[in-house]
């Protein structure tokens, strides 16, 4: 299924000539990425046992954007990654400054 997805992404008229239905895997995809967000959303309600609008602010979206961009969109390792050292940068974890600032005192 993966090189079927690449094969589509690259080049939709040659996904179709090798005999992919390339709407169908489209709409496959779509909705497995809607289960997994509807998922992901019923454990975060089970996980805080409540959910308002009012309780999930700017600071939580910013957040979560920022892990995205740190870690990239290529894979969900690199995403969660990205999310954890955000998490880590949001609490004052610190790191040694000569690891990552050479020369600093």
């Amino acid at each position: 299924m993966e090189r079927a997805l690449r094969a589509s992404r690259d080049d939709e008229a040659a996904a179709g000539a090798l005999g992919l239905n390339v709407a169908a895997l489209r709409l496959q995809v779509f909705v497995l990425g809607g289960a997994i967000a509807g998922l992901s959303g019923g454990l975060l309600v089970g996980f805080i046992t409540a959910w308002s609008p009012g309780g999930w602010g700017y600071a939580e979206t910013f957040a979560i954007l920022t892990g995205i961009i740190l870690g990239g969109v290529a894979t969900i390792g690199a995403s969660s990654w990205g999310h954890s050292w955000c998490r880590c940068l949001r609490r004052g974890a610190v790191v040694p400054s000569r690891v990552w600032l050479p020369g600093a005192d």
